[in-house]
């Protein structure tokens, strides 16, 4: 997911999958969530839900998702850790904000991707500024 950019893209009526957040991507090493946002009718602020993914390659490959685990494959007396260090906790709290501010309490959109940018507020003002004042000279 680019720092300030989500997009929201519809799989069907009430589930869009969300840009993922990017937690760490070595050589050959790459941790991310992969958020959904779901149409929650009990709970409209509890409408996000996600997969951590961690993808590991050789030297020359590329990432793929050819062999996938999930908590469905885990049976009686397995135990799966999965430890995140403060720079990936972090980005994944962050991310999650993020997720949770834009779409707190809106039900998906089934018919067309969306994308939410962040404006840059004080970026805007100096361009406003410029627009508005002809006669401000820049040295």
């Amino acid at each position: 997911m680019a720092e300030k950019e989500i997009k929201a893209t519809p799989e069907n009526y009430v589930t869009s999958t969300l840009s993922p957040i990017i937690l760490s991507e070595g050589q050959h090493v790459q941790i991310s969530f992969a958020g959904k946002q779901v149409d929650n009718h009990a709970d409209r602020k509890r409408n996000i839900k996600g997969k951590l993914i961690i993808k590991k390659k050789a030297k020359k490959e590329s990432f793929s998702d050819d062999d996938k685990f999930s908590k469905k494959d885990i049976t009686v007396h397995d135990v799966v850790e999965i430890e995140l260090d403060t720079k990936e906790t972090y980005k994944l709290g962050k991310g999650l904000f993020q997720y949770y501010r834009l779409f707190s309490g809106k039900l998906t959109n089934p018919y067309d991707e969306v994308t939410y940018v962040e404006k840059d507020e004080q970026l805007e003002r100096i361009q406003q500024l410029l627009q508005d004042n002809d006669n401000l000279m820049l040295v």
